[in-house]
């Protein structure tokens, strides 16, 4: 549940779902939050997920935590943070609280009922200067074999648990970080079936990443018309 039954707000000119006055109430954020519901879903083992936060205010990291988690039907996504003596900055609100933008949440987590109910739940132990707001939502249901649950996180500042090891765009070998297949734009390994998101234009196809027909066509026409 929302505090305001206006989901939306803005921080620097971006829209966030929660955020200022969003997801709390008068006392405390501690339980609130966002749901929705997706009915008639693909045939699938698992979802993989990207999504960005904001952290905005006042959070803190000593003693008890502040933090929000992710519920993909009840299965819990725990204890996501970041380092708030690292945030960069004022973006919106009290001049005297920084806050965080660009908070990338990468993961896959095993589902295969065809309704899934999403919630990201706030842990925030004040209202007011401690606040949460998400944007970028990305679902991609998964019909290949079933991967071990996992996820990571990745900011302008250090992530306390769980921070990817590899900038977006790039994959850890197990040695190094070395660059995403040209179909993904951010992934876990280094094929087209190891994608978080898929490269725009480019589709999933329930298992990978591919290129469409109509896309392929219009690269070959533009490398044609750059031989030319």
């Amino acid at each position: 549940m929302f505090a305001n039954s206006a989901i939306v707000s803005q921080c620097a000119g971006t829209d966030l779902i929660g955020g200022a006055h969003r997801l709390g109430n008068a006392t405390s954020q501690m339980d609130h939050y966002f749901q929705r519901v997706y009915d008639g879903l693909p045939s699938h083992s698992m979802i993989r997920y990207t999504i960005t936060f904001w952290a905005l205010g006042r959070w803190r990291n000593l003693g008890a935590d502040d933090y929000f988690q992710l519920s993909f039907n009840s299965q819990i996504v725990n204890n996501l943070t970041v380092r708030v003596a690292d945030f960069i900055g004022d973006l919106c609100g009290t001049s005297t609280l920084f806050d965080l933008r660009d908070w990338r949440v990468f993961g896959i987590i095993s589902h295969s009922a065809l309704t899934l109910d999403f919630r990201v739940i706030s842990k925030l132990t004040q209202s007011g200067d401690r606040l949460v707001g998400f944007r970028e939502i990305s679902f991609m249901f998964d019909k290949g074999p079933l991967k071990s649950n996992f996820h990571c996180g990745r900011a302008p500042v250090p992530v306390l648990n769980n921070e990817c090891a590899c900038i977006e765009g790039e994959y850890y070998n197990g040695i190094s970080c070395e660059i995403c297949h040209s179909s993904c734009s951010s992934c876990y390994g280094p094929s087209a079936y190891d994608c978080f998101q898929c490269k725009v234009p480019g589709d999933f196809d329930g298992e990978k990443c591919k290129f469409s027909c109509d896309s392929i066509e219009i690269e070959n026409l533009q490398a044609t018309q750059t031989g030319q």
